[in-house]
């Protein structure tokens, strides 16, 4: 379970410099400038087909989920939802901040 002080909220537009630097950790070979990080990030932001969510401890910011709602599909009245991206900084794995992410998508897709 995470930490008493960690808390998992909808990401803001004021997250986008510390959440490229843990996407940056994630993979660095596709690590981007801020400026086109963020533009994409408020494009998503604005989209309400996504739902990006940070993990913070204090201030720090200490992971992130993304995931797409694609829509009803043909044969189906139920949506089709996929996680993009869910990490964890090292130092903070093991300690439910994964789950806690995990579980916030699987709110917001309800």
């Amino acid at each position: 379970m995470p930490t008493a002080e960690t808390t998992v909220r909808a990401a803001v537009t004021s997250d986008a410099d510390r959440l490229n630097d843990l996407a940056g950790l994630f993979t660095p070979a596709l690590r981007t400038t801020n400026t086109d990080f963020e533009a994409n990030f408020r494009t998503l932001l604005q989209n309400s087909s996504w739902y990006l969510a940070v993990a913070t401890v204090q201030d720090a910011l200490i992971g992130y989920i993304a995931a797409q709602d694609y829509g009803r599909g043909l044969r189906g009245s139920f949506s089709v939802g996929r996680i993009h991206d869910l990490f964890v900084a090292p130092g903070s794995r093991r300690s439910g901040t994964g789950r806690a992410l995990v579980e916030s998508a699987f709110a917001w897709a309800r």
